[in-house]
């Protein structure tokens, strides 16, 4: 089995922060383009996670993690925007860098390794 913890799929330098809904829009956009998903889905997924605070924030990072049906392989995109957003983290920073992970259904426990490895990276 291959060890996903480490790829990086996707890397989106100064992606503009112009707003929490266009933030996580232009990050769906991307991702669906790369894994063949319509954006649609992915941003309702997203802004769901991002807005009932699902996801890990904290030192100027947000985690957003989910799995998905239709994927065959683990996903991972880190996104680095140009200017910080608040985002309402806990610890009151805002954020500059999104880490997408994203992992097939049936991947349940190989996605909670993947979460671990990078929350403690970041």
């Amino acid at each position: 089995m291959r060890n996903y913890s480490d790829q990086i799929d996707l890397m989106i330098p100064g992606m503009p922060a112009i707003g929490r809904k266009q933030i996580l829009k232009d990050l769906a956009k991307e991702i669906g383009r790369k894994i063949g998903l319509r954006d649609q889905i992915l941003y309702s997924r997203l802004h769901s996670k991002a807005a009932v605070a699902q996801c890990t924030m904290g030192s100027g990072v947000l985690i957003a993690d989910m799995t998905l049906g239709n994927l065959r392989q683990p996903f991972t995109a880190l996104a680095r925007l140009s200017a910080s957003y608040d985002f309402s983290s806990p610890d009151g920073m805002p954020i500059d860098l999104i880490v997408t992970m994203i992992s097939p259904d049936n991947d349940k426990i190989a996605h909670l390794q993947r979460l671990a490895a990078w929350s403690r990276r970041m």
